[in-house]
């Protein structure tokens, strides 16, 4: 027998969300949308997609509306 620690599919989920809040070659609003809705525990296929639409949106009116300096 081995004296390996097997991890729980919960902690597994978790460092993974942790590790892609922390990859800055993702999407910032994405990453933290993601991370957001996983400790909140509404990692749903409908609640993502809002989410990610929500940003979207926000993004294209960004786009739409620059910044003045």
């Amino acid at each position: 027998m081995t004296d390996e620690i097997i991890k729980s599919s919960e902690e597994i989920v978790k460092e993974f969300f942790e590790e892609v809040f922390k990859d800055e070659s993702l999407d910032k609003a994405t990453r933290e949308a993601l991370f957001e809705l996983f400790q909140a525990g509404n990692l749903s296929k409908v609640a993502i997609e809002k989410k990610l639409e929500s940003i979207r949106e926000a993004a294209v009116k960004e786009d739409d509306n620059p910044k003045k300096d």
